[in-house]
């Protein structure tokens, strides 16, 4: 709708996989401010995963997903969900 391109999830995830980055540092200090479930839907997330199949997941309403990511995004700094997914890559969540 701004004019960016949309990737799917499921592609962002593949791409993320196959860039050759750095061994996993400890996690930045976002981690540490994000609750037990907002690190779970941050993996989530990371997975590629849509807020539908998260609240299956997790059995919660896709609404709450959506109200999670949103706090993610703002203790983040982040603008998206492809930010948070590369975030928790790049901080080393994805592997403890």
């Amino acid at each position: 709708m701004s004019g960016d391109t949309l990737i799917s999830p499921q592609v962002t995830v593949r791409l993320l996989r196959h860039l050759t980055t750095p061994p996993p540092r400890p996690a930045r200090t976002g981690a540490a401010r994000l609750t037990d479930r907002e690190l779970q839907i941050t993996r989530l997330v990371a997975r590629g995963h849509t807020n539908a199949e998260i609240a299956t997941i997790l059995f919660i309403s896709p609404g709450t997903v959506k109200n999670h990511i949103a706090g993610i995004q703002n203790k983040l700094g982040t603008r998206n969900r492809v930010d948070i997914a590369a975030w928790a890559w790049e901080s080393g969540i994805m592997t403890s």
